[in-house]
């Protein structure tokens, strides 16, 4: 995993991560800064620029997904290793301004999801990660550049990505799962 950053793969650093992730017991989660080194970053933020097709369902979701990017692989052995328990594999997305996903009346499947966010992103943008349960929120968090939010998505909790507003202008949002 040379292209983690190697501050994330000490044992010390895997036990603080584990101790944050395990503090709140109604949203366990933690959310890694300087995830990747700037190399791997910028191969990342590379290989995000083409390839994306435009995904939408009314009232629904809309957005564009890619099926596959470098980094995918290197989330899903990182998590796997830290926590000891598999990832829920879910698609990469981009969100541009008028783009979004509801809160699903459907049940998403339980387990651990692991986002990451390659570039910069303002709260005032919209976007924001939500996790909501029986319509009630347990956690929200605004992407941050360079960082992987690694979250346990328990029974009846949902996860949406909030509307993306005319501030964003044409920045785009990029989530890898």
């Amino acid at each position: 995993m040379a292209s983690v950053h190697a501050a994330h793969l000490t044992p010390a650093s895997h036990v603080a991560l584990r101790k944050t992730f395990q503090k709140d017991t109604r949203w366990p989660h933690v959310a890694i800064d300087a995830f990747l080194t700037p190399q791997a970053l910028s191969t990342t933020k590379a290989s995000c620029v083409k390839g994306w097709k435009r995904h939408v369902r009314p009232d629904s979701f809309r957005h564009e997904v890619k099926a596959k990017v470098i980094v995918n692989d290197v989330i899903r052995v990182f998590v796997e290793k830290l926590l000891g328990r598999p990832v829920l594999r879910q698609s990469n997305r981009r969100f541009g301004h008028r783009d979004y996903t509801m809160h699903q009346r459907e049940q998403q499947k339980a387990g651990i999801v692991a986002f990451f966010f390659p570039d910069d992103w303002r709260h005032d943008w919209g976007g924001d990660v939500v996790f909501v349960k029986a319509g009630t929120p347990v956690g929200r968090f605004t992407p941050r550049r360079n960082t992987l939010l690694i979250a346990e998505r328990k029974n009846g909790v949902r996860s949406f990505i909030k509307y993306v507003n005319h501030r964003a202008g044409t920045h785009k949002l990029i989530v890898l799962s």
